[in-house]
């Protein structure tokens, strides 16, 4: 998609996801991995649900958020942050900001889901519709951040985001030390990057189902 910054930080290593576990702890729930009978019985496979719907806002996105939001200089914090989303990236940062009490700008697009700028509309943020995609939305973010200044948290294309979403990934490893492979229905925007860092990095194989049901098999490099 337009609009898409390069990461401008130094690769992911293992101690990334791990500082941001610590950094997020207090903040988020260790959700459930559940094993799914319906689901074992169809593929002949134990199939195991990671529950992160559990979470505050309903949405992974939440790790990410909080992670990038902790890391901010105290400066960076008094002068606030703000981000473009659809929902639930918007959410998750509406949420830290709450927690963290930074202020914050969402920007969402004109056509966002009703439910979510409702839940959004919960926090004391300042809310603003513009654009009628995600990439117009940014655009604007980005835009207002050139103008007015503070932090603008990327949905996605951020090594702490990165970091603080693939959290999740060390919990199955935790819970599941012997999986074989990881399976993520992804989005352009999703989770994919996160859970591959980690899992590549710990030699597991990954499978990524992309919106088109396309499967990547994601395979460690060789030693």
């Amino acid at each position: 998609p337009s609009g898409v910054p390069k990461l401008s930080s130094s690769p992911l290593s293992v101690e990334n996801f791990h500082s941001a576990e610590r950094r997020i702890r207090p903040y988020v729930r260790k959700t459930p991995l559940e094993h799914n009978h319906s689901l074992s019985r169809r593929f002949d496979f134990p199939v195991y649900l990671k529950l992160e719907n559990w979470q505050a806002t309903g949405s992974f996105k939440l790790r990410g958020a909080l992670n990038k939001l902790l890391a901010l200089s105290a400066r960076q914090r008094e002068a606030g942050v703000l981000t473009a989303s659809a929902g639930n990236h918007g959410l998750g940062v509406a949420h830290a900001s709450a927690l963290l009490q930074i202020p914050a700008r969402i920007v969402v697009p004109v056509n966002a889901s009703r439910a979510k700028i409702s839940a959004l509309k919960s926090f004391n943020v300042e809310l603003i519709k513009s654009g009628d995609d995600y990439d117009a939305a940014q655009q604007f973010a980005e835009n207002l951040r050139k103008r007015e200044g503070g932090t603008f948290v990327h949905a996605f294309s951020d090594v702490e985001i990165i970091a603080g979403q693939g959290t999740i990934a060390l919990e199955i490893i935790e819970a599941l030390p012997d999986s074989v492979f990881l399976t993520a229905y992804t989005s352009w925007h999703g989770s994919d990057r996160n859970l591959r860092g980690e899992m590549t990095l710990r030699k597991k194989m990954i499978d990524l189902v992309g919106p088109d049901h396309i499967h990547d098999r994601i395979f460690p490099t060789p030693d």
